[in-house]
């Protein structure tokens, strides 16, 4: 029996991937646990349907990812935070404090989308990299400054 993988099988394959197996198989185990669809040409018009959608959106979001890039890339962003006089920082500037500033700056950026390779801990200027996935990057100057 052909079948459609909904889900990742070990042994088997992966989603989306078109197999033969045993009839027994199929009706006794996959077809009752919904890990697999029967091969028939309506379910194969349905994901092929699906997977277009799917790819339509990536091309979507890497374009609006482009554009916030492009607004982004070396922009200058000054960060006041409290330190004390070795210039050591009272706690931290991670992604998440990097995203909250640039969404008062109307940069809507979820903080997984900024790579530090760890949090900033002491004053200065640093050059922090963005990916957006889809070969997107960015780069930002920030200034960690005293408050």
């Amino acid at each position: 029996m052909k079948v459609i993988l909904v889900k990742n099988i070990n042994g088997l394959g992966k989603i989306g991937e078109t197999k033969d197996v045993k009839d027994g198989y199929a009706r006794n185990f996959l077809l009752p646990q919904k890990l697999v669809k029967q091969a028939t040409q309506e379910v194969m018009k349905e994901i092929k349907a699906e997977n277009q959608r799917q790819e339509k959106n990536k091309v979507k979001q890497a374009k609006k990812y482009q554009e916030l890039a492009n607004k982004i890339n070396n922009l200058k962003l000054i960060l006041p935070v409290k330190a004390d006089a070795k210039k050591k920082l009272f706690g931290s500037v991670n992604s998440v404090v990097i995203a909250e500033e640039l969404k008062k700056r109307h940069y809507d950026i979820e903080p997984k989308f900024i790579k530090l390779e760890e949090p900033i801990k002491s004053l200065g200027y640093y050059v922090v990299d963005l990916d957006f996935g889809a070969g997107v990057t960015a780069k930002l100057g920030l200034t960690v400054t005293r408050e």
